[in-house]
């Protein structure tokens, strides 16, 4: 009896999979995650519904199934787990924007012989940790801190830095790790990397005496403002460059005082974007979510969904999305172009933004060329 409803619910799955193309969405829509990870589960969501109404794809319906994280790795493997088990028609999950996350659902994701496109997660290491099964649809760690650095060196002329990380996060460690490589390399000079709390910022005036810039290993711009706060406190009053995690547009509103802020990020699809691609993805995001300007993380999300879908369209097992992944070459997306003929991980060009009270603009575009291995 059990064994003729397993083969039931595989005839059910078989034959939705013919009909549709289902995805499955892991977000943290609670927990300090959910700042980065809600705006690309409204990305993703967004390019679920422009799909639907353009009519699914090759006349089958594009299928999205949810599930919830609340920015714990065990609740989140559990989750992909769930979602897998429950529906056995996905090939392919997506989402999350934080390594330390991915790596649960890609724990998951892993045992079900599925594939993960992790979103925003930046870890270049992750598809060696779970070979055949991860990809990133965003830039490495590697990457943006080589940006980062050269950015620094060319455009600020900056030649005496200092980098303030937090060691907590996986994220954190491998960036600082990969921005003091990137800018030995570019300048020929170490640069000193001094641990900080974010809860409890403890910044001595010595320690930035002579300093033209300071690199901040946070994760998010929420745990960075008390850092920031700190170093302006105390006397700093030159720029201080961020990551990714720094794309939060509430955050920097919240916090007008701050100005001489800038990190490196996936896109910008405001008025001042130069991409005319960005800038309508912007509107139509806006028109779907009023009062929401959208950041890099929503555009990875939208991105996301669009490249599991082609990966996805003629595929009848998880090695087909894999397969078709590996050829992808030139995907036009709204956070750049992107190919996995290279690898798992893709070479995209970073974008710089600046924050002036409480204000995000665009200041600047960079294929890096110092960038270090994984």
């Amino acid at each position: 009896m059990v064994s003729g409803l397993v083969g039931v619910l595989m005839v059910a799955a078989c034959q939705q999979s013919h009909n549709s193309i289902s995805i499955g969405t892991i977000y943290n829509l609670e927990g300090t995650q959910a700042i980065l990870d809600v705006e690309s589960a409204r990305g993703a969501r967004m390019a679920f519904a422009e799909i639907d109404a353009e009519g699914g794809v090759s006349g089958r319906k594009v299928q999205q199934f949810e599930a919830r994280g609340v920015t714990e790795a065990g609740e989140v493997h559990d989750a992909t787990a769930t979602l897998l088990a429950r529906n056995p028609e996905i090939l392919t999950v997506i989402g999350l924007s934080d390594t330390d996350m991915a790596k649960a659902a890609a724990g998951a994701v892993t045992a079900f012989d599925r594939v993960f496109i992790t979103s925003g997660a930046t870890s270049p290491r992750l598809p060696s940790e779970f070979p055949g099964h991860v990809f990133l649809a965003c830039y490495g760690d590697n990457v943006q801190a080589a940006a980062a650095a050269e950015w620094m060196y060319r455009d600020l002329a900056a030649r005496d830095i200092l980098v303030l990380y937090d060691d907590t996060f996986e994220f954190t460690r491998l960036l600082t790790g990969y921005f003091r490589k990137s800018w030995k390399d570019i300048s020929g000079k170490d640069v000193s990397a001094i641990k900080v709390d974010p809860q409890s910022p403890d910044v001595l005036r010595e320690s930035f005496q002579g300093v033209d810039a300071i690199y901040l290993g946070l994760q998010t711009a929420e745990s960075a403002i008390g850092t920031i706060r700190a170093l302006r406190a105390a006397g700093f009053e030159g720029p201080i460059i961020g990551a990714d995690g720094f794309d939060a547009r509430s955050t920097w509103e919240k916090n007008v005082d701050i100005s001489g802020v800038y990190f490196t990020t996936h896109g910008y699809f405001g008025v001042d974007s130069p991409d005319p691609q960005a800038r309508a993805f912007g509107r139509r995001f806006e028109k779907m979510y009023p009062g929401d300007t959208p950041t890099a993380f929503a555009g990875l999300g939208y991105d996301t969904v669009r490249l599991a879908v082609l990966a996805s369209r003629n595929a009848i097992t998880a090695n087909d999305v894999a397969q078709t992944l590996s050829g992808i070459s030139a995907f036009k997306g709204v956070t750049g172009t992107l190919s996995y003929t290279e690898g798992s991980v893709p070479r995209k060009t970073v974008t710089i933004l600046n924050v002036k009270a409480g204000t995000v603009r665009y200041q600047s575009e960079i294929m890096p060329e110092f960038v270090s291995t994984p």
